[in-house]
C-alpha cells in the first residue's frame, strides 16, 4: 500500500492506516501478524521499521520524522464497530476525528484552548451528545447548522 509515498507492505497480518489528505500525520498500526512500513527519498522521510502487534508507526510530515512505538490497539479499530474513542488526545485531534466521522465542518473560536487533552469513548452516539460532553469538560458551546459546527468559548454565567 503507497499513502503520500510511504510505503507499507504487509506480511501476513491485520493491520489499520490512518493517512487523510490534509493531514501531517501518518500512523500504521498492527493488529496480528508482521508489517513493513519504509520511507524512502520520494516520502522525504527516510526510515525502515518492521512492526509487531500492538506496534505503530507514526510519520510527521511537517517535522520529517518517523517513529516506531505501542499502540492500544482497541483505540485505533474501534471505528470498525462504530465506536469513537480517544485516549489522551488534543481538543484539535478529536475535533478533527469528528469532522471525519460526523462529515462536518467544526469552526472554532480563537478562545479555545486546543491543547487540552481528553479520553473519551462513543459507542454510535448522535453529534451532539459527543459535543455535550467535550462542551461539558473542554467550556466551550456549539452550534450545529447543517453540517457545521461552530464552537465558541463558553460564557461566564457567574
Amino acid at each position: 500500500v503507497m499513502s503520500k509515498g510511504i510505503q507499507t507492505k504487509v506480511l501476513g497480518t491485520s493491520f489499520d492506516v490512518r493517512a487523510y489528505p490534509g493531514e501531517n500525520e501518518m500512523k500504521v498500526g498492527v493488529i496480528e501478524g508482521k508489517v513493513q512500513v519504509k520511507g524512502d527519498d520520494k516520502s522525504g522521510i527516510t526510515f525502515d521499521h518492521k512492526l509487531l502487534p500492538q506496534q505503530i508507526s507514526v510519520v510527521d510530515f511537517e517535522n520529517n520524522t518517523a517513529h516506531k512505538g505501542s499502540f492500544d490497539p482497541d483505540e485505533l479499530t474501534a471505528w470498525t464497530s462504530w465506536v469513537l474513542k480517544f485516549k489522551n488526545r488534543s481538543l484539535k485531534t478529536i475535533f478533527n476525528e469528528i469532522e471525519k466521522w460526523y462529515a462536518i465542518d467544526v469552526v472554532l473560536d480563537s478562545n479555545i484552548d486546543l491543547t487540552q487533552s481528553f479520553s473519551g469513548s462513543f459507542e454510535n452516539e448522535p453529534l451532539s451528545a459527543v459535543l455535550e460532553v467535550l462542551g461539558h469538560n473542554a467550556e466551550f458551546d456549539f452550534k450545529i447548522s447543517g453540517n457545521q459546527v461552530s464552537v465558541t468559548k463558553k460564557l461566564n454565567t457567574n
